[in-house]
């Protein structure tokens, strides 16, 4: 996995943003993962099998991209609103 690549992807997000990035990444692959077999209980008997890839990191953010740009906008706006309220300081 291209470490470098996804840091680069997920610049500007914060720690909780990137945290749903890899639980979501994370159920993709369980959700695949049950898909191969007949039955959770199967499923469960080959977790071993289980591999988080570049895939599921790729699902995740486009999943979740609008949701966090989104979130990214409000906090940019409510920043800057922030800083146009604030008084001058005396110094």
């Amino acid at each position: 996995m291209n470490l470098d690549g996804l840091a680069e992807r997920t610049e500007g997000l914060s720690g909780a943003d990137i945290q749903a990035v890899c639980d979501t990444a994370a159920m993709m692959a369980i959700e695949e993962l049950v898909r191969m077999y007949p039955s959770p209980e199967e499923a469960k008997e080959h977790a071993d099998e289980l591999r988080v890839t570049v895939k599921h990191f790729e699902g995740a953010m486009k999943k979740l991209w609008p949701t966090l740009k989104d979130r990214e906008r409000t906090a940019k706006k409510a920043r800057e609103e922030l800083a146009t309220s604030l008084p001058e300081l005396p110094y």
